[in-house]
């Protein structure tokens, strides 16, 4: 058991990685060739970014 109970464990998951060339590469992946990405903007609530700690909060990075 890694915890006690009450702890947030942030894993370390390297580089970020842009969804749009994530979807890319699965379409390219699957060999589909007449698939169409469009952008349509972020709807109310939607965040561009996630910013999961801010300067006040301690942990460490629990790596595996």
């Amino acid at each position: 058991m890694i915890g006690n109970g009450g702890e947030i464990f942030v894993f370390d998951m390297e580089n970020p990685v842009k969804i749009a060339d994530l979807v890319k590469r699965l379409i390219v992946l699957l060999g589909a060739t007449h698939i169409e990405i469009k952008y349509t903007g972020l709807r109310d609530g939607e965040k561009f970014y996630e910013k999961l700690l801010n300067k006040e909060e301690k942990t460490s990075l629990l790596h595996t």
